[in-house]
């Protein structure tokens, strides 16, 4: 896993652990979890895109 995917999945260990101490809402910890699983989908394209290109 690259440092990018790396972060983005320790941030979304993070956000259920802050909703569940209730540092943030539901709506927030939804809203934060799904723009963090479509950013995730949109590096792993970025990287993918990466790999099938030619130097």
């Amino acid at each position: 896993m690259g440092g990018e995917q790396g972060s983005i999945a320790e941030l979304r260990t993070q956000l259920p652990i802050a909703f569940d101490i209730g540092y943030i809402k539901r709506d927030i910890f939804e809203g934060l979890d799904n723009e963090c699983a479509r950013i995730a989908r949109m590096i792993g394209a970025l990287i993918r895109a990466r790999k099938n290109t030619s130097p």
